[in-house]
């Protein structure tokens, strides 16, 4: 599934992303798919192994950016 990682280590970490995100150019719409993937990383989430799609869309027409 992914690391085991204290909260220190997850604050961290989501520091770390913050600062890079904030810093970069570009739009969401552009850098979605990347950005939730950084973002799970950050959370010790091992994305290679673990079942998601991304732009999915539910039978009534809704949208989610990422569904896990």
């Amino acid at each position: 599934m992914g690391e085991e990682l204290t909260r220190g280590e997850v604050r961290d970490r989501l520091t770390a992303f913050a600062a890079r995100w904030s810093a970069r150019p570009g739009d969401e719409r552009q850098e979605a798919q990347q950005f939730l993937l950084e973002m799970l990383e950050s959370y010790g989430v091992d994305w290679h192994h673990s079942p998601h799609v991304f732009e999915h869309t539910y039978p009534d027409g809704t949208r989610a950016d990422l569904y896990w």
